[in-house]
C-alpha cells in the first residue's frame, strides 16, 4: 500500500520502495515440489494477471524472467525487479543499450529498444510459461 513515501525521484527518475518478498524464484519453486500441470498453470495465470495489470497501468517490465518472479510459501507469485521497466508512452527510461537478460528478451528489442511495450512482453512470458511447465530455465 502506498503511504505517500513509497514513490520519490532520484536524478530525475521515478523510484519505488518495494516490499521484501520471502520466496523462491519460480523455477526453483516448481522444480522442488510435486505440482500437477493444473497447479503450474494456476501459478502462470497469476503471473499473467500481474503482467496484465502492469500493462493496463502503462508499465512494461522489460526484464521478465524466472529470477524476477518469486513464489512465497503460500504459492503466491510476486513479480520483482522493475528497474528496467518502461512507464507510459513518454517514459523517462530512455536507454541507449539493452540491459535486460537476453535469453528472455523479445528479439526485436535488440535493434529497436524503444519497442519496450506490452507486445514485447509476450515473448518473455511465453518462456516463463515454458520454465513453469518444465521446471527448467531456457
Amino acid at each position: 500500500m502506498c503511504d505517500g513515501q513509497d514513490f520519490w525521484g532520484f536524478r530525475g527518475r521515478p523510484c519505488d520502495r518495494m516490499e521484501f518478498v520471502d520466496g523462491q524464484c519460480i523455477t526453483d519453486y516448481v522444480s522442488t515440489r510435486v505440482l500437477s500441470l493444473d497447479k503450474r498453470l494456476v501459478l502462470f495465470q497469476k503471473i499473467a494477471e500481474g503482467v496484465g495489470h502492469a500493462h493496463t497501468n502503462g508499465i512494461s517490465h522489460c526484464d521478465l524472467k524466472p529470477a524476477n518472479i518469486l513464489v512465497t510459501n503460500n504459492a503466491d507469485p510476486q513479480i520483482i525487479d522493475f528497474d528496467f521497466c518502461h512507464i507510459g508512452e513518454k517514459a523517462s527510461t530512455l536507454i541507449t543499450k539493452i540491459g535486460a537478460t537476453i535469453a528472455y528478451m523479445d528479439r526485436t528489442l535488440w535493434r529497436t529498444p524503444e519497442n519496450r511495450d506490452p507486445p514485447a512482453a509476450l515473448f518473455s512470458i511465453g518462456l516463463v510459461l515454458c520454465c513453469i511447465v518444465t521446471g527448467h530455465e531456457v
